[in-house]
C-alpha cells in the first residue's frame, strides 16, 4: 500500500456509535460501564458550556489536542461521578475510554473483512485493520497489568503512542477503500477513536511535564520552535549504550535450540512456534550458516525472542514479497515482530523484490524494547519498518533506495551504516527516512548516533554526480528525525531534507542535526525548516531519555 500524507479530516457530522465491547477496566475503583462515543460534535451536548463539569476534569483536559471531546467523553461516564483525586485516576478512565472505542474499531473492521468476498484489496485493507488493532487491544492489557503511576508513565507514553499509530494504521488503510457505506461509518468510529487515544497521551505528557497540577497542564505544542523548548536540563553526552558483553555472555549458555542441517529444527518458524509463549526468559534461537527462504512470524505471544546468526554473511534470511492487488506493505516484510524483547544479532534479513517493484519491506517490528545488533538488512523502498515502540540498533548496516528506514517507532540507531544503493533505472534521488508521527504528543522519531550515510558499491567508479540523498522527508505531520555526530558522504545533496509535498508538515516536523560531519556536512545550504541542535538540546535524543535505553539496554 502506498504511503500518504493526509491527515484524517475531523468528521463534523454526528454519528452515535453504541460501544457494545466493554473495556478492560482500567478504573479501578468502578465497575466498567459501557458509554456512548461517537464523532466529535456527537460527544458534546453543549459545546463550551464546562460549568456543571468537575475542574478537575476541565483542568486535566485543557492539557490536551480535543479538549472538548475529553471533558465531554470523561464527564459523561458514570465513573467520573466519584470524582478524581490524583492524575493517574482520570489518565486511566481516559485510556478505558480509549479501549472500549478501539475494542468497537475491532468488531467493526473484522466484520467488513469477513463480508469482503472477493474483493482483494478490502480484505487486505480490513485485515490490516485487525491485525494492528488486535495489537493495539493487547497492548492496553499489558498497561492495565503494568498499573499507572509517576515511575512509569514513560512506558505509557510509549505504549499509547504505539496504540495510536495502530489506530491511524486502521484509518488510513481503509482510506484507500472507502467506496462504501459501511466502510466510511467504520472510518468515523475509528477517526473518533484516535481522539481519544491522543488526549489519552496528551494528559500522560503533560503530567510527566508538568506534575500533579493539572491546572498547569498545557496541551503539546505543535509548532517546531515550542517543541524544541521542551527539552530538559543542560547538554548530556550522546553516549554508546552497547548490549555486546550482555548478549555474548547469552551466547555462552546453551541454546536453546538449533535451526539448521544438523539443527533442531529445520526452519526458523518452527523453532520460533516452539518457543513458551508470555516468557519473562530469553528463548535464544541460533541459526547455522546458510540461506533461509522463508517469512518470519514472531507473533506477539512469543517474547523474549533472541536469533543469533552465524555472522551477517553467512546466516540470511530472505524473502522477495511486494505491493500488489491485494498485498499492502505491511503484508510484505521477511521477518515481523510482534513479541516484546526481540534481539537479533549477526545475521541478515532481506527482501529481493527488485526497485521496480514499490514498497518491499524486509524487516517490520512492533516489538517494544527490541535490540537488533550486527545485522544488515537488505532492500531497495521501505526496508526497514520500524513500526511501533522502541527498537534499538548497533552495528547494523541497512541498504535502500527510497524511504528505506520508515514508520512510526522511537528507534535510536548507534553506529550503523545507512547505505543508498541503485534504484529505478532513471532516478536518481534517494531519501533515507520518512518517520510517521501524527501527532505531538507521541514519543516517536528516528534518533542516529555516529552512523553514515553513504553509497553502495554498485555505484561502480563513486556515485553519480546527479544522485541527491537526502537525509529524510516527512511522512506524517510532526515527523521526527535527528542525526548526531554523523558521517554524510558527498552523495548527501546541500540542502539536507526533501519537501514531501508543497509545505505540508514544513512547520511541524522536527529534522535537525548536530555536529554532522563529512562532505555531505556543509549546513550552509540546508532547507530552512532544518534545525542545527545546539549542545543543550541533544540530551532529549540520547539512548537514554529518548528510548529509556537505560532500563533495558544492557551495558558492557
Amino acid at each position: 500500500m502506498a504511503k500518504s500524507d493526509a491527515t484524517p479530516s475531523r468528521w463534523k457530522a454526528a454519528l452515535l456509535l453504541v460501544l457494545a465491547v466493554a473495556g478492560l477496566g482500567f478504573f479501578a475503583a468502578a465497575t466498567s460501564t459501557a458509554g456512548r462515543i461517537g464523532s466529535r460534535r456527537s460527544l458534546l451536548a453543549r459545546p463550551g458550556d464546562n460549568r456543571d463539569v468537575d475542574p478537575f476534569i476541565v483542568s486535566a483536559c485543557h492539557g490536551t489536542r480535543y479538549p472538548e471531546v475529553c471533558v465531554s467523553s470523561i464527564a459523561a461516564d458514570p465513573r467520573s461521578r466519584q470524582g478524581f483525586t490524583s492524575p493517574d485516576q482520570i489518565i486511566s478512565l481516559a485510556i478505558d475510554l480509549a479501549l472500549q472505542s478501539s475494542s468497537r474499531s475491532f468488531n467493526l473492521t473484522a466484520g467488513i473483512r469477513d463480508r469482503a468476498g472477493g474483493n482483494k484489496n478490502l480484505t487486505a485493507a480490513s485485515s490490516d485493520c485487525v491485525q494492528v488493532l488486535g495489537f493495539a487491544i493487547n497492548r492496553y492489557e499489558k498497561l492495565r497489568r503494568l498499573g499507572l503511576s509517576i515511575a512509569v508513565v514513560k512506558d505509557f507514553e510509549a505504549w499509547l503512542s504505539g496504540i495510536l499509530a495502530y489506530q491511524y494504521d486502521c484509518f488510513s488503510a481503509l482510506g484507500y477503500v472507502n467506496s462504501s457505506t459501511e466502510v466510511q461509518r467504520v472510518m468515523l468510529q475509528v477517526n473518533a477513536g484516535m481522539d481519544l487515544i491522543s488526549n489519552a497521551l496528551s494528559m500522560a505528557d503533560a503530567w510527566a511535564l508538568y506534575g500533579d497540577n493539572v491546572s498547569s497542564w498545557k496541551p503539546p505544542p505543535s509548532k517546531r520552535e515550542l517543541s524544541l523548548g521542551r527539552t530538559r536540563g543542560g547538554e548530556v553526552p550522546v553516549e554508546d549504550l552497547r548490549p555486546s558483553s550482555w548478549i555474548q555472555l547469552e551466547q555462552q549458555r546453551k541454546f536453546s535450540v538449533v535451526v539448521g542441517k544438523s539443527g533442531s529444527f529445520k526452519t526458523i518458524q518452527e523453532a520460533i512456534d516452539s518457543a513458551p509463549s508470555n516468557s519473562k526468559e530469553r528463548f535464544s534461537i541460533y541459526i547455522q550458516e546458510g540461506i533461509y527462504d522463508e517469512r518470519i512470524y514472531v507473533s506477539d505471544s512469543k517474547t523474549m525472542i533472541m536469533l543469533v546468526g552465524a555472522g551477517a554473511r553467512k546466516t540470511i534470511i530472505s524473502g522477495n514479497n511486494y505491493v500488489r492487488e491485494g498485498v499492502t506493505t505491511m503484508d510484505t516484510a521477511t521477518v515481523l515482530v510482534a513479541g516484546d524483547g526481540f534481539v537479533a544479532r549477526d545475521l541478515t534479513i532481506r527482501n529481493t523484490a527488485g526497485p521496480e517493484l514499490h514498497q518491499a519491506v524486509a524487516l517490520r517490528i512492533n516489538s517494544d524494547k527490541a535490540v537488533i545488533q550486527s545485522c544488515t538488512l537488505e532492500g531497495y523502498q521501505d526496508t526497514l519498518y520500524s513500526h511501533t515502540n522502541r527498537h534499538y540498533f548497533e552495528n547494523c548496516t541497512i541498504t535502500g533506495t527510497v524511504d528505506f528506514i520508515f514508520g512510526n517507532a522511537a528507534a535510536f540507531f548507534s553506529n550503523c551504516k545507512l547505505v543508498v544503493r541503485p534504484g529505478r533505472t532513471g532516478v536518481y534521488t534517494s531519501m533515507v527516512t520518512a518517520h510517521g508521527r501524527i501527532d505531538p504528543a507521541q514519543t516517536i522519531g528516528f534518533v542516529f548516533h555516529k552512523c553514515s550515510v553513504e553509497t553502495s558499491e554498485e555505484f561502480s567508479g563513486g556515485a553519480p554526480k546527479k544522485l541527491h540523498v537526502y537525509l529524510g522527508r516527512p511522512w506524517k505531520m510532526f515527523s521526527r528525525a535527528v542525526f548526531l555526530d554523523c558521517y554524510l558522504s558527498s552523495s548527501v545533496d546541500p540542502q539536507g531534507w526533501l519537501a514531501w509535498k508543497g509545505d505540508f508538515a514544513l512547520d511541524t516536523l522536527l529534522f535537525a542535526e548536530y555536529e554532522s560531519y563529512g562532505p555531505g556536512a556543509d549546513a550552509s545550504h540546508r532547507v530552512p525548516w532544518s534545525t542545527q541542535l545546539n549542545p543543550s538540546q541533544t540530551s532529549a535524543y540520547s539512548a537514554q531519555e529518548f528510548i529509556q535505553g537505560d532500563g533495558w539496554i544492557p551495558k558492557p
